[in-house]
């Protein structure tokens, strides 16, 4: 979008930059978390929040500020207990890699966990943090009637 090369664009939250307008929110999805399928948490119908605190997080790397990144890797429980962390990674695909290894988890939203569905990696429903959701973004110095058309569809819809 800051090159111009998007209008618009559905991103995960959150988004916090002042040059980005957020729009309509939306896909509220409970969280999960992936282990690998031979791990003790992936045979458990549930975890809470503060069972983060028992094995490293894959993170992200890349261009995304460390707001968003602490978002989907957070470095400490609700709770206040700490997170250790994990192998970065530059994609999903590699994540889940090593989610398969036993080499760290991942936190994912139920409808990213059931698309990428393993036999190797099991998807934990995690309690106690908060839902994961999409939302619509542009720039703010490009907003144009067809932004806010389209806004406001995506909104009635």
């Amino acid at each position: 979008m800051r090159r111009g090369e998007v209008d618009l664009a559905v991103v995960l939250l959150p988004v916090e930059e002042d040059d980005l307008v957020l729009g309509r929110v939306f896909s509220k999805q409970p969280q999960t978390l992936a282990v690998a399928a031979g791990h003790a948490l992936a045979a458990r119908g549930g975890v809470g929040a503060e069972a983060l605190a028992e094995l490293p997080l894959v993170e992200a790397v890349g261009p995304a500020p460390e707001y968003w990144r602490r978002a989907q890797a957070p470095r400490e429980t609700p709770g206040g207990l700490r997170v250790p962390a994990g192998p970065a990674v530059r994609t999903l695909q590699e994540g889940l890699a090593l989610v398969a290894a036993d080499r760290g988890a991942m936190l994912l939203c139920r409808s990213t966990a059931d698309y990428y569905g393993r036999r190797d990696v099991a998807f934990v429903p995690v309690a106690g943090l908060e839902d994961s959701f999409l939302g619509l973004v542009w720039h703010r110095d490009r907003e144009t009637a067809r932004t806010r058309a389209f806004a406001a569809q995506l909104a009635a819809a």
